[in-house]
């Protein structure tokens, strides 16, 4: 079954200066993967926090209050009461390697995440270099495209006007305008190339989240 598809909005050009500081600055905040490698950093340096804490002593104090008689009195004297209190100090000595091992693990973890965090980030750099190149290319094709289609429509104008004074004939018309419709649509697809463009640097940079 055939289904028809209406295509709403139309294409528009939006000119976009873009700054590559600006953006590669946004994009080391921005970009989801380099928030969930962060957040896998914190995880590690809090691991690795806990696994040297294991070499460290630990002191535990504790109290309490009692309240006792030798009779089985609920009332008057001969009751007695006294505090405790109490002071643990634990001391490892040793637990077969157990936690220098996880600690080494940990730390291993911690600097492989590091090394990926600056691959990523030289990544998302080279991204959004591209991403401007690509959309300053875009912008000059565009441009380029719209002075043709300037001219086309000028040399349409001549065309018809040398025919109505008998110096055309209609199939110089119809070349012109033929060029014209070439023109036009080299422009279209120049609008949609520089749309591209620019949703690739609004990736680049982590904005395409957002809408």
């Amino acid at each position: 079954m055939k289904q028809a598809i209406e295509i709403q909005g139309e294409l528009s050009y939006k000119a976009v200066e873009a700054d590559t500081d600006t953006n590669v600055a946004k994009a080391l905040t921005m970009r989801p993967e380099l928030s969930q490698l962060n957040y896998q950093k914190l995880m590690a340096s809090e691991m690795l926090k806990m696994a040297r804490a294991a070499y460290l002593p630990t002191l535990a104090v504790g109290g309490q209050y009692n309240y006792w008689s030798n009779a089985l009195k609920l009332g008057g004297a001969g009751w007695d009461s006294y505090y405790t209190f109490s002071l643990v100090l634990n001391v490892p000595i040793f637990n077969g390697f157990v936690h220098q091992a996880k600690a080494a693990e940990a730390e291993a973890v911690l600097k492989q995440l590091e090394f990926t965090q600056k691959g990523l980030q030289a990544k998302v750099r080279l991204d959004v270099h591209t991403a401007i190149l690509d959309l300053a290319q875009a912008r000059e094709s565009l441009q380029s495209l719209e002075k043709n289609v300037e001219e086309a429509v000028e040399s349409v104008r001549i065309a018809e006007l040398n025919f109505q004074e008998g110096l055309a004939t209609n199939l110089d018309v119809s070349s012109v305008r033929v060029a014209l419709s070439e023109a036009r649509t080299n422009y279209t697809q120049a609008l949609f190339d520089y749309a591209v463009a620019l949703a690739a640097l609004e990736k680049a940079v982590g904005l395409s989240g957002d809408k």
